[in-house]
């Protein structure tokens, strides 16, 4: 076994200027005694210093806590008290790269840091955690905290995934700094009250807000069919986006089917289908001619229904006229 004289060695290669070396390094101490190792670790991670040195030091620390995992949240979440911002920022860190629910607690209440660095920490850290716990506090952020913080914290719901925070991410919807932002966020999450916000998105005269707006909307779908397949109703998304979809969403939708993204392109496809538009009928039998597109471009003219037959029996008549 590794003796203290030993591993204090072993960490004072963590800054060596070989990758390979310190890689090495961080195999051999991960397999060593934890209590062992965990401090002097902490004490790699809190020493202030400057240079390339200290930098590999604290990225190698960091590699090797994160391997270590949830024997080291207990001397991380202690270190988030530390009197140095700097520690606790780095902490933080860290506790989110394990990505372990034990660490919620601790990065909970470091939301309430008097640092706003250090809480922006907290807050991505928590985005990798995906814990219910979290939820409100992440709410508390949209609420009260900082607008630059904000962003995060949107985001950090949305990976999370709870519907308990829809109520919170469409009322900060409003702000045209978060919308692209909350729309990701809401397509994420899957729950319906979203949708009216995502749909408002897509008439944006931002076209990433709008690019954004139609990949969240078909995620939203997805999920919706998941849940809806689960309790057996039928899904209402497609009558609420075709009752929504005005002339300008549908041209907006027409335009993204010209994008090189091919993920973005079929999503641009599948709406206007839902739509139950004619002239979105007219506009996807235009892209028949690309084979990529065939099968989406047919299911969404079965969607869109009556309102296709017409442009389907003109479209008919010219071929056979060819």
């Amino acid at each position: 076994p590794v003796q203290q004289e030993d591993a204090e060695i072993l960490v004072e290669m963590l800054g060596d200027e070989s990758w390979r070396v310190r890689k090495a390094v961080v195999r051999l101490l991960t397999q060593t005694d934890i209590s062992l190792i965990v401090p002097l670790l902490m004490k790699t991670l809190t020493e202030r210093h400057i240079g390339p040195r200290h930098i590999r030091f604290q990225n190698s620390a960091l590699e090797c806590l994160t391997d270590i995992g949830q024997p080291a949240i207990p001397a991380l979440s202690a270190a988030l008290r530390d009197h140095d911002k700097d520690v606790r920022i780095v902490t933080a860190n860290a506790l989110g790269m394990i990505r372990h629910h034990d660490a919620c607690d601790a990065l909970i209440l470091t939301l309430q840091d008097e640092h706003v660095n250090v809480r922006y920490a907290a807050v991505e850290a928590l985005s990798r955690i995906p814990s219910q716990k979290s939820v409100l506090p992440l709410t508390r952020v949209l609420e009260f905290d900082e607008d630059w913080l904000k962003l995060p914290a949107i985001s950090a719901l949305g990976h999370i995934g709870d519907y308990r925070a829809t109520p919170y991410l469409i009322a900060i919807a409003e702000h045209p700094l978060y919308l692209q932002t909350v729309v990701e966020a809401l397509g994420n999450i899957g729950d319906e009250r979203g949708i009216p916000s995502i749909i408002q998105a897509l008439s944006s005269t931002d076209k990433e807000i709008r690019k954004t707006a139609t990949m969240s909307m078909e995620s939203m779908a997805r999920k919706l069919d998941k849940l809806h397949a689960i309790i057996q109703q039928p899904a209402t998304y497609r009558a609420l986006f075709r009752n929504a979809c005005t002339e300008q969403i549908m041209l907006h939708l027409v335009e993204l089917m010209n994008d090189q993204d091919f993920s973005l392109v079929m999503s641009a496809v599948r709406l206007l289908g839902w739509s139950g538009r004619q002239d979105a009928a007219y506009a996807l039998l235009e892209q028949l001619e690309n084979e990529q597109l065939l099968e989406a471009v047919i299911s969404a003219l079965i969607e869109i229904g009556e309102e296709a037959i017409l442009p389907l029996a003109n479209a008919y008549e010219n071929a056979r006229g060819l």
